[in-house]
């Protein structure tokens, strides 16, 4: 039974560290701020599935916008069932929200999109 839950935790860690940002590991994103946006890419099959575009300083002209989106270690984009997947997904990484605004006018027939500030926790002592 011990040797079944550290093959468990091994593969748990595994995954945690697969997750990048462009080429950038996750965890390895020593920044204080990051900013995400929820990109609705959903299918007619997958309605719900959304994109993740993140903003931590790293893209410095538009050829690099691909260097925004989460890929896993076989290159693909990952999606998320909604913001909360997403807030739950960086939670796990360390990143809390820290504020929420609307993107662009208040039209009231517009589609809303958001951006959420993430910022990193504090490690208690």
């Amino acid at each position: 039974m011990k040797k079944i839950v550290q093959i468990l935790l091994l593969i748990s860690s595994i995954n945690l560290y697969a997750q990048k940002i462009g080429t950038v590991p996750l965890k390895d994103i020593e920044v204080p701020y990051m900013k995400i946006n929820i990109s609705p890419r959903g299918s007619i099959l997958k309605p719900y599935q959304n994109k993740i575009f993140v903003d931590f300083g790293q893209i410095s002209k538009q050829s690099k916008v691909r260097n925004g989106f989460i890929y896993d270690d076989n290159g693909n984009e990952k999606t998320f069932n909604g913001i909360v997947d997403a807030l739950n997904f960086f939670h796990q990484y360390g990143w809390e929200l820290d504020n929420a605004f609307p993107l662009g006018c208040c039209d009231p027939t517009a589609v809303s999109y958001f951006h959420y500030i993430l910022k990193k926790r504090k490690v208690k002592l």
